[in-house]
């Protein structure tokens, strides 16, 4: 009985206070302040939330539709700007979960920087000593890493890019992270959140990352860098061929041990239609990468759900933004296919925004409730 009122006054916490849990004593926030940042100004609309592509890749669609893939880099820009916004506007939010975040957004500042450099490369438009300047910058980064715990970790966005004449930029996006473990080694990340049962195994719509353990900053050197910047951007090879080599090439210089080698975070993979993907791959692989900065663990069982409540916040907060900034052009023209049916693609992507909204607010009270009964 005891158990069953401390559930039920969490709950009722979390459904009238969407701040709850951020911390015990805080003051809470009022809604105003979503209008208002920090330094008293009001906030413009934002134009990455009124934007039917971005929104098409943050409610993780289940089908197929004409606004299939988006640029990491826009990806990037809509994650960093919505972390920014996010704890200025939630003054509760802890102060180790700001330093968390504002290490995060170093990250992708970096991962962004360096796409974009890369990118050229696909259409050999980029110059060639760009790749040594990148590896050389990254591979520094790793010695930093290894001697400075403060240090950010190391986020790249990789994969395989095509770019066929007369026709836009194509192919498969994969994050990779460069973390330190406590005992000053260095940890490999991949994340690719497609098909790729052979390297980091599939069960049922469940991923794990692949994840390479105590490295030394030798091993993650000059010529690594320089390897997986080219197999990634400037082989020839379409398709799922370029992704084998980049994974052969990781095994032969990272693998060590049968030991340091194994399987990590799990999270949800991409929409699984007929034979293939909903094309969000570029989205996912940094989302999956921030949800799991946010609250860490392999499982969802073993996450602290403090953390889980702060990220479900984090995402309330980005759908409602774009909700609220909903205002599609009447010219606009994208289907969602459902099987041989189709429906347009702007009440969809309405409705599904509420009904994300409702579902992180569900996914918060469960998170409380687990949280009380510990």
């Amino acid at each position: 009985m005891k158990y069953a009122k401390a559930v039920l006054l969490a709950v009722s916490q979390v459904v009238s206070c969407p701040h709850y849990l951020f911390s015990a004593d805080a003051p809470i926030a009022s809604d105003s302040s979503r209008e208002t940042l920090t330094n008293g100004e009001e906030q413009k609309p934002a134009s990455i939330y009124n934007d039917a592509k971005v929104i098409f890749h943050a409610i993780g669609s289940k089908f197929h539709s004409d606004l299939e893939g988006i640029d990491p880099g826009k990806s990037i820009e809509v994650m960093e700007t919505t972390l920014s916004q996010f704890v200025e506007q939630n003054p509760d939010v802890p102060q180790e979960m700001r330093d968390r975040i504002s290490k995060m957004q170093k990250s992708l500042a970096s991962a962004k920087t360096n796409y974009w450099n890369c990118i050229r490369l696909v259409s050999l438009s980029g110059e060639q000593k760009v790749v040594s300047e990148m590896a050389l910058q990254l591979s520094q980064d790793a010695k930093s890493l290894a001697d400075d715990p403060s240090c950010p970790s190391i986020l790249f966005m990789g994969g395989h890019y095509i770019h066929p004449k007369g026709k836009s930029l194509g192919g498969h996006t994969a994050s990779y992270e460069v973390i330190r473990q406590d005992n000053g080694k260095l940890s490999f990340i991949i994340n690719d959140t497609a098909k790729v049962g052979k390297y980091s195994g599939i069960n049922g719509n469940r991923i794990r990352q692949l994840v390479y353990t105590d490295l030394e900053p030798a091993d993650l050197d000059f010529n690594f860098w320089t390897h997986v910047i080219l197999k990634n951007y400037m082989n020839p090879v379409p398709r799922a061929e370029l992704m084998d080599s980049f994974y052969l090439y990781v095994d032969t210089k990272l693998l060590k041990s049968p030991n340091n080698k194994m399987r990590g975070r799990s999270f949800r993979r991409q929409e699984l239609v007929g034979e293939f993907e909903v094309g969000v791959c570029a989205w996912k692989s940094i989302s999956v990468w921030l949800h799991g900065k946010i609250s860490p663990g392999d499982f969802s069982e073993n996450r602290d759900s403090f953390n889980e409540i702060i990220y479900l916040r984090f995402k309330k907060f980005m759908f409602e933004n774009m909700l609220a900034n909903f205002n599609p052009d009447n010219s606009f023209k994208a289907k969602i296919r459902m099987g041989e049916d189709s429906k347009d693609a702007i009440p969809f992507l309405k409705t599904e925004l509420e009904r994300k909204i409702q579902k992180m607010d569900a996914k918060a009270i469960k998170a409380a409730a687990k949280k009380v009964l510990k």
